[in-house]
């Protein structure tokens, strides 16, 4: 968010899901509390691709995975300045 509030509109910022501590070794809840929280506080203001930013371990398990997808899919387009969406959620 502090980034995002620096930058503003000026550039697109992509990332700051933690692939190991989170999506890899989080709960489900967990992944989609830290979801939502960048789809209302950074993705939602534009410019901002939700993702993990970097490889995501084989070993994470799928259900993981889909929690951020389903999270990204059902919140992203309930914002009110959301103005895209995640790939398929419609």
């Amino acid at each position: 968010k502090d980034v995002k509030d620096a930058v503003g509109h000026r550039v697109a910022l992509s990332g700051n899901l933690d692939s190991i501590n989170l999506i890899w070794h989080g709960t489900p809840e967990e992944i989609a509390k830290e979801t939502l929280r960048l789809v209302s506080d950074v993705a939602s203001r534009g410019g901002y691709i939700v993702n993990v930013g970097e490889n995501t371990p084989e070993q994470t398990p799928p259900e993981n995975v889909a929690k951020m997808i389903e999270t990204l899919r059902t919140e992203w387009p309930r914002k009110p300045n959301a103005n895209h969406h995640p790939s398929g959620a419609r």
